[in-house]
C-alpha cells in the first residue's frame, strides 16, 4: 500500500462515526407525546426515536411533542440521513452537510445519532486536524509542481518570506537536515501562493480570488482553534463541511 492509499484509508476507515455518536433514546409510538416530551426535558434530550411494532421506524424533535400520540408526530427516516454504524466519520459529516441529524444503525435498526455539535469531541477534532494536515501536504506538492527551484518566493510578501527564512535557519540549527524553505511557510501562506495562480484557481470550486481568500482565512481560524484546544463555534461549521468535501476530492483525484 502506497502513501496515497494509506491516506485514503485514514480518511475513510480509521475513525468511525460511532466514535462521536450518542445513543438514540426511543419511545413507543402509542405513548402520550406531552409525557414523552417531559421525559426528554428531564434527560436533556432533543431528539428521540419512535417505535412502531417494536422497531424504531422514525424520529422526533423535542419541540414536535406537543399533543396526541408520539406516532402522529413522527418523522420518517430518509435514506440520505442514515448510515451503517461501522461507517467512517467522513460519511457522517457529509450527511450533516445536508441534514440536521445523521442516524446510525445496524441490521436495519437505528440506535445512535450524530449532529454538528459532536465535532467538539476529541475523535472528531483529531480527525479534522488530520484532514487539514493532508490539505497542507497537497498545497506543498502543488507549489513544488508549479514553481520548481523555489520560484514561488516572489509570490510571498517580503515580511513573510523573511520570517520563513528565519524559521528555516532555526530549524536547521536544531538539526533538521531535510527541512526546506517551503516547509517554513504557514498553511495560509501556502494557500495564498496558489490562489494567485489563475490556472490553479480555475481548478477550484471558488468563483473568485476573493472567495478563495475568505475560505483560506476560515480554514486558518479552524486550524488554530483545533491546535490550541479552543471550542469550535457555529461559524466553523461551513468550513468543516468544505474541508471534508475538498479533502475527499483531493485524495481521490490525486490517485486517479
Amino acid at each position: 500500500m502506497n502513501a496515497q492509499d494509506r491516506l485514503k484509508k485514514l480518511f475513510t476507515e480509521q475513525i468511525f462515526a460511532i466514535d462521536i455518536a450518542a445513543p438514540l433514546p426511543s419511545f413507543d409510538g402509542e405513548r402520550d407525546a406531552a409525557t414523552v416530551g417531559r421525559i426528554m426535558d428531564a434527560t436533556n434530550a432533543w431528539v428521540a426515536g419512535i417505535r412502531t411494532g417494536g422497531l424504531t421506524s422514525g424520529w422526533v424533535r423535542r419541540e414536535d411533542l406537543t399533543s396526541g400520540r408520539c406516532q402522529t408526530r413522527m418523522r420518517l427516516f430518509r435514506p440520505g440521513q442514515m448510515m451503517p454504524d461501522d461507517g467512517g466519520l467522513h460519511r457522517a459529516l457529509e450527511i450533516l452537510g445536508d441534514e440536521e441529524v445523521c442516524f446510525l444503525g445496524t441490521l436495519g435498526q437505528i440506535h445512535a445519532f450524530v449532529t454538528s455539535e459532536d465535532i467538539q469531541k476529541p475523535a472528531a477534532r483529531m480527525w479534522l486536524f488530520g484532514m487539514i494536515t493532508i490539505l497542507e501536504m497537497f498545497f506543498s506538492r502543488a507549489i513544488e509542481a508549479r514553481y520548481p527551484d523555489e520560484a514561488w518566493v516572489g509570490r510571498v510578501t517580503p515580511a513573510r518570506l523573511q520570517k520563513a527564512r528565519q524559521l528555516l535557519e532555526e530549524r536547521q540549527r536544531r538539526g533538521e537536515r531535510q527541512v526546506r524553505l517551503l516547509d517554513c511557510l504557514q498553511l495560509a501562506e501556502k494557500a495564498l501562493v496558489l490562489v494567485k495562480d489563475d490556472e490553479f484557481l480555475a481548478e477550484t470550486q471558488f468563483d473568485s480570488r476573493r472567495a478563495a481568500k475568505m475560505a483560506i482565512k476560515r480554514l486558518d481560524l479552524l486550524r488554530n482553534r483545533l491546535a490550541h484546544s479552543q471550542e469550535l463555534v457555529l461559524e466553523d461549521w461551513p468550513m468543516v463541511i468544505q474541508l471534508v468535501r475538498g479533502t475527499e476530492r483531493i485524495l481521490w483525484r490525486e490517485r486517479e
